[in-house]
């Protein structure tokens, strides 16, 4: 697709399986099983927003603002 508009790319990585990983100077810095990372995506956001917070203390935080 870089060839095609004219642009020069080079190969970093490439994608397939179940496990994701990133090595530098072939030394693994970061593996994981893509069940361990979606698991970890999926409550990101759940957990940021600290959902297990009473739902009774939002009003009272928003009439605090």
């Amino acid at each position: 697709m870089a060839v095609e508009f004219g642009l020069s790319a080079e190969k970093i990585g490439e994608t397939g399986g179940d496990k994701f990983a990133v090595s530098i100077n072939s030394k693994a810095v970061v593996t994981a099983t893509l069940a361990e990372l979606k698991q970890a995506w999926s409550g990101a956001l759940q957990l940021a927003l600290h959902t297990e917070t009473p739902e009774h203390l939002v009003p009272e935080v928003l009439q605090k603002s």
